[in-house]
């Protein structure tokens, strides 16, 4: 397994004279109505500004993942996502973190199947939030989080951040308010 840097799953810190933009913040309320939060906007415009308020503003418990270009593989962007889930459960999917630690990933349909089944098996609420998510273009991963979106259990929400639009069906999720 490719070493991790533990420091990608802390929620970054905000500087205390930031813009609050309470309409924002509401309709990231709204979100949680689905679940999927998506935000999409250029580099500079706030949006890990913007959630880290948000989190700080709700008591839904929130898991943080910061992505960077070697996140784009599949088994370190894996390992990363089982870590910082098993934050929540430390006995998340530790059948496959096992296997995410040999040189081949299991089938995809394995994987993805295997991942979203133990999230039904946390009673917690939580969001988990992905940042930076412009570094991923890797067909299993984004795969991975369409099937996600389809399938996560209904106490489970997942934000997205990123500076352009992810390759994922957006018409078809907006049309299924996920």
């Amino acid at each position: 397994m490719p070493p991790l840097v533990w420091t990608k799953f802390n929620i970054p810190p905000i500087r205390t004279k930031s813009v609050l933009r309470p309409r924002l913040l509401e309709k990231l309320n709204e979100g949680l109505s689905g679940r999927l939060i998506l935000i999409s906007a250029p580099a500079g415009f706030g949006k890990t500004t913007l959630v880290v308020q948000w989190l700080q503003s709700i008591s839904l418990p929130a898991l943080w993942i910061t992505l960077e270009e070697g996140d784009d593989d599949p088994i370190r962007f894996f390992n990363a996502w089982v870590a910082c889930l098993k934050r929540i459960d430390s006995s998340y999917c530790e059948d496959i973190f096992r296997t995410l630690d040999t040189a081949q990933l299991p089938p995809a349909e394995l994987l993805t199947t295997e991942l979203i089944n133990g999230l039904t098996a946390i009673p917690t609420p939580f969001l988990i939030v992905l940042d930076d998510f412009q570094f991923i273009s890797n067909p299993l991963i984004t795969h991975f989080i369409q099937f996600s979106i389809t399938h996560l259990p209904p106490h489970i929400h997942l934000a997205i951040l990123t500076r352009e639009d992810p390759p994922l069906p957006l018409t078809r999720l907006r049309l299924q308010k996920e």
